[in-house]
């Protein structure tokens, strides 16, 4: 029986460390295998199983998903206890419970979207597991319960403890490295921006790849607590540095288009000239710039922006912006080498870690409620589904089936279309199948001890435990090493009954033909579907951010949006054929959230009747990303800009004005067409009326 969780694996290293980590495995499932024979355990292979998967390069990560393994095991048997005895009589009860029990921890599970959510989803199907199992005779539910914790735990604390004492490999390294490659091409990315010479689509480009690493290293920090090296300590400083490095791309986007703006109106001074040009040097330095250099840039940022600080006409108010940027990008940028060099164990002062830490406040992520619903619900019938047949037909080793299928139908749950994925997995499963008949039938009657049982088995699973770490191969490696333990019923004897296992197998072929057929019908979307409904849920929560009816702060909005464009990078990869979602920018509708929220606070200095222009572009910007999902043009909310920047100089009050005029440009810049020209109506203090075209 299947019990397979599909996690990402580590990073794989060279050859020789894949079969190091292959043989670590082993041996750890043998120690396993021999400590539950020694304690004359019912069912060995659950222990077996159990380190194949927890198992992990990264030794942090090991112990991680071990954690959140028993933890899942102990609250289902719990509720199994709890649950089973009450509805022994009425088995239309207990399958209506377990189902709705298996939806709705699967449920919860994609809503954390962490790794601790594999607690949440094992808890859900270890009561079909543990339920099922004892129906026939419910005075036993609490062995069986308690036998499958301690094999579990078993499984688990081998597992910890071999991938910690032989050749451990610690989430330190990984991070750092992972740390250094992702800043030096962030590095490079700035520097283009500066320049402004990079092509438009490979900078979009860029961006949703390092949104995407974003959202990986996000996960990938989560197993640092658990690593026995200094870095364990270190998880608010990684998470505060994955948010520092989200928050530069609306930034850099808006350097792109207001540096364009500028060149297209023939606004560049040679001042604001060299200060991007000691910028791009300054961002290139191999090493963590000089104090002196920092507080010098940023304070000629400073005195550019009070400049211009009058400012509303397009020329100044483009030059005003993108001094403010820069100086927004030295602070993000520097905070970004402190807390580079606190991962890499490099001293930096407490004041300085403690400030860049404060900076980013607490991640925040997507919840897809309606994915997560649909998966639960595919969960829930798939699990009645199979359950119907099991009771209606009689047929005795239908438990499997019944098992099987929720088990199946939670595992790849996190997919759009888990349809191809689990159509691989049943192809393997039948090779472990073949696999396990040898074993019980050609093997094991010539084998008479536990050493020629363990050399049997090492010529298994040392092979396919190297193809766990490439994650190209990952999923049939994961399928041959925890399936076969269960088909091939690793027991302390030999006694193989050819009718029974037949019969079981075939209970759990059409078990997973049927949890292919329930989720190819209830819950199997393309990419392109996907990646839609994710750029509906972002535009959606922009638009209750501009109609004032949600109080989130623009900074968590915009880490919700990049966590967004994270998981839409892949999908828009696969869906390059459509459109509209091709045409899709998330980071310029970053953009106009940042400059909304400043638009909103400049608003709360101005009178009733100063603030009505700024409500109407408030409600257009609404209104536009209610409708984007139709194909709504911006049309509305530019003529909205447009008035407000047309306004003479003291309609608003002195100390808002600037802010004020400022946001508007940067909600034009952020929504107009690239080839819709600036506005002539804007009062011009110091040049004439000019038209230029917005990158």
């Amino acid at each position: 029986m299947t019990k397979t969780a599909p996690a990402a694996p580590g990073p794989s290293g060279p050859p020789v460390e894949n079969v190091i980590f292959s043989i670590k495995m082993f041996c750890a499932a043998m120690i396993a295998y021999w400590i539950a024979l020694r304690f004359n355990l019912d069912r060995p292979y659950w222990a077996v199983g159990t380190v194949f998967l927890v198992s992990h390069p990264l030794s942090g990560a090991s112990t991680s998903k071990g954690v959140y393994r028993v933890i899942g095991t102990v609250v289902g048997g719990l509720v199994s206890l709890a649950a089973v005895p009450m509805m022994i009589q009425s088995p239309e009860m207990l399958t209506i419970f377990v189902a709705l029990w298996c939806g709705f921890c699967l449920f919860i599970s994609l809503l954390d979207r962490t790794p601790r959510s594999y607690a949440f989803m094992l808890s859900g199907y270890t009561v079909a597991l543990t339920g099922f199992s004892v129906v026939h005779d419910p005075m036993q539910s609490f062995g069986y319960v308690v036998s499958r914790v301690e094999e579990i735990c078993i499984g688990v604390i081998c597992a910890a403890v071999i991938n910690r004492v032989l050749f451990p490999r610690h989430v330190g390294p990984i991070l750092e490295s992972r740390v250094n490659g992702w800043l030096d091409n962030t590095a490079q990315l700035i520097a283009n921006s500066l320049e402004g010479k990079t092509d438009p689509e490979l900078l979009a480009s860029e961006r949703r790849r390092l949104a995407a690493d974003a959202v990986d290293m996000r996960q990938f920090t989560t197993h640092i607590a658990y690593d026995t090296s200094h870095h364990r300590d270190l998880i608010r400083s990684s998470r505060a540095l994955q948010q520092h490095m989200v928050l530069l791309l609306p930034m850099l986007s808006a350097l792109e288009a207001q540096r364009a703006a500028l060149v297209a109106a023939g606004g560049e001074t040679p001042r604001l000239d060299a200060l991007l040009a000691d910028l791009t040097r300054w961002v290139r330095q191999p090493d963590k710039p000089a104090d002196a250099e920092t507080v010098r840039l940023r304070q000629e940022a400073a005195d550019i922006e009070s400049s211009h600080a009058d400012a509303v006409g397009w020329t100044d108010l483009m030059t005003l912006n993108l001094a403010r940027r820069l100086g927004e990008l030295i602070s993000l940028w520097e905070n970004c080498w402190v807390l580079r060099n606190v991962i890499a164990a490099r001293p930096e002062p407490e004041s300085r870690v403690a400030a860049a830490i404060a900076r980013a406040g607490r991640p925040r992520i997507l919840r897809d409620y309606g994915m997560a619903f649909q998966a639960g619900l595919c969960t829930t019938l798939t699990v009645l589904v199979a359950n119907t047949i099991w009771i209606a037909s009689g047929w005795e080793n239908a438990v499997y089936g019944a098992q099987l299928a929720g088990v199946m139908t939670s595992i790849l749950a996190f997919m759009d279309d888990p349809v191809p994925a689990l159509r691989q997995m049943a192809q393997w499963i039948v090779v472990a199948m073949a696999a396990a008949f040898a074993f019980d039938y050609l093997i094991l009657p010539f084998v008479d001890s536990f050493w020629g049982v363990m050399a049997a088995l090492g010529l298994y699973f040392i092979p396919f435990g190297v193809l766990m770490v490439n994650p190209k191969t990952f999923v049939i490696g994961l399928t041959m090493c925890v399936n076969m333990p269960f088909m091939a019923a690793l027991q302390s004897t030999l006694s193989p009954h050819l009718v029974t296992t037949l019969d079981s197998n075939i209970a759990t072929i059409l078990a997973i033909l049927l949890a292919i057929v329930m989720t190819a019908l209830i819950r199997s979307i393309g990419a392109e579907a996907s990646a839609r409904r994710l750029l509906h849920m972002a535009w959606q929560r922009i638009a209750r951010h501009a109609s004032g009816q949600t109080n989130a702060l623009p900074e968590h909005l915009a880490l919700q949006l990049v966590d967004i464009l994270g998981l839409l990078a892949p999908r828009m990869a696969m869906a390059m054929g459509a459109a509209d979602i091709a045409s899709a920018d998330l980071v310029r509708d970053m953009r106009v959230v940042m400059n909304v929220a400043r638009l909103k606070e400049a608003r709360q200095a101005l009178s009733a009747d100063q603030s009505r222009l700024v409500a109407d572009v408030l409600e257009a910007t609404a209104q536009f990303y209610r409708r984007r999902r139709w194909g709504a043009m911006p049309e509305q909310v530019i003529r909205a800009v447009d008035r407000g920047l047309a306004e003479p100089a003291g309609s608003y009050p002195e100390a808002v004005a600037r802010d004020v005029r400022s946001a508007l440009a940067g909600i034009r810049l952020g929504l107009a067409p690239r080839d819709m020209p600036l506005p002539e109506t804007v009062p011009l203090h110091l040049s004439p009326p000019q038209t230029a075209k917005l990158a």
